[in-house]
């Protein structure tokens, strides 16, 4: 009965494995496949790659979200069929900065993102034929990101980061006990800091070309929770109590470097490349407040990826209206047209839970609608006296015209005579 409390334990581990790792929410991110390290523009910086924070001006905030809708079904020639209840999900992304410069003229910026990189949630039928692996799984996985990044030189940005992981997970799986199935519960919660460091550089002599990376150390952490057993037969009692139980895992590192090239003014393509550090995850030990102890060898390797964008900006033949693809809403660029395209690939290898991966999402962006001219009211059109012709108002009389922003028309305001 030892094992069925390990085989309890045991699951939120595998749960936790890069498989549960989901695509970034920012849309203009996910457009390009998250080859976005050296063509970062907007507050998301603070967590793609926090040094472009520096030369952005002024105050941005971004919010932003996706629907994951998960449809899995299981088979067994013997055992039969069963498939995933549905169930749709929304993690959201939340991002803010602010740029400005320092006194000797050096830019500098600080940025805030908040986002679930890694969750699932998994609902089985009810005992359906592998209730005693798993029933139900649902987990979090919450990062918050604080950087900065200043500009020492015009062709160098540097930035540093502090992020805090947040984990909570709850599984629950049938014990077959023969005759009368129980139930256990398993609520596991932690968290943990670390820290970021990154970089953008830029070719001399006006060349368009972009050189970013960026870098998250491993955050090892402690899960603590509670296991809780329902419907247990008095004589599995002693054997199957409640009790409190630990973990320790590592989130582990990552590292980003990417390049960026404008092919034409308004044409730019990227691409970038990436490593997970998962052969630091060696092993799950289990720790249960009754004095059981089991460690079960994972000796996971490292995975890889190759990520490749294209983004086309103020396409002349786009309608002059409001269109997106993805969800979010972007206010650090606020009179441009976007319109993105990117796919991905690369290798994992002796990685569960994870395969190879290609997105093509393309999203069309304005922001905002184009603005409608001010209308003059009808009885200030023609306003006339006696003592003054129109032609000649002088530029502080009753009839003057604000100034013209580039790409809009005139305002006029009139005033009556007096």
């Amino acid at each position: 009965m030892r094992y069925l409390i390990a085989a309890l334990l045991l699951a939120p581990a595998a749960a936790f494995a890069g498989g549960y790792a989901i695509p970034n929410e920012d849309p203009r991110d996910l457009a390009l496949s998250q080859a976005t390290v050296a063509a970062q523009t907007g507050p998301e910086a603070a967590h793609t790659n926090p040094s472009a924070l520096a030369g952005q001006k002024g105050l941005a905030v971004t919010a932003s979200g996706e629907m994951l809708y998960n449809v899995t079904t299981w088979s067994d020639p013997a055992l039969g069929r069963s498939t995933l209840q549905p169930k749709a999900n929304f993690p959201p992304e939340v991002a803010a900065s602010y740029g400005n410069t320092l006194p000797n003229g050096m830019p500098y910026g600080v940025g805030l993102a908040f986002l679930v990189p890694a969750g699932g949630s998994l609902k089985w039928p009810t005992n359906w034929p592998g209730a005693a692996r798993i029933q139900y799984v649902e987990q979090r996985v919450w990062l918050t990101e604080a950087g900065a990044a200043i500009q020492p030189h015009p062709l160098a940005k540097i930035g540093a980061t502090f992020l805090y992981y947040r984990i909570q997970e709850t599984l629950t799986q049938q014990i077959p006990i023969p005759g009368s199935p129980g139930l256990a519960t398993l609520g596991m919660s932690g968290g943990a800091p670390t820290f970021g460091v990154s970089g953008e550089f830029h070719a001399p002599d006006d060349i368009p070309f972009t050189l970013g990376i960026a870098y998250r150390h491993q955050a090892p952490l402690e899960l603590s929770g509670h296991a809780h057993f329902d419907n247990v037969p008095p004589s599995f009692g002693t054997l199957l109590q409640d009790q409190a139980a630990t973990e320790r895992l590592t989130v582990p590192n990552d590292f980003y470097v990417g390049a960026a090239y404008d092919v034409l003014p308004n044409l730019k393509v990227m691409g970038s490349w990436n490593l997970e550090r998962w052969r630091d995850y060696q092993s799950d030990t289990f720790v249960g407040s009754k004095g059981l102890v089991i460690s079960v060898p994972r000796n996971y390797r490292n995975a890889w990826l190759f990520r490749f964008g294209g983004e086309y900006t103020n396409p002349s033949f786009l309608p002059a209206q409001h269109f997106e693809a993805a969800p979010g809403h972007d206010l650090a660029e606020p009179d441009r047209w976007e319109q993105l395209g990117g796919f991905g690939g690369g290798g994992l290898r002796d990685h569960p839970g994870l395969a190879r991966r290609c997105r093509l999402p393309v999203r069309l962006l304005r922001h905002p609608p184009r603005r409608r001219r001010r209308r003059v009211p009808r009885h200030l059109r023609h306003a006339r006296s006696p003592d003054i012709d129109r032609r000649h108002v002088p530029a502080s009389g009753p009839l003057t015209a604000s100034p013209t922003r580039p790409g809009t028309s005139s305002e006029v305001n009139a005033t009556p005579a007096c």
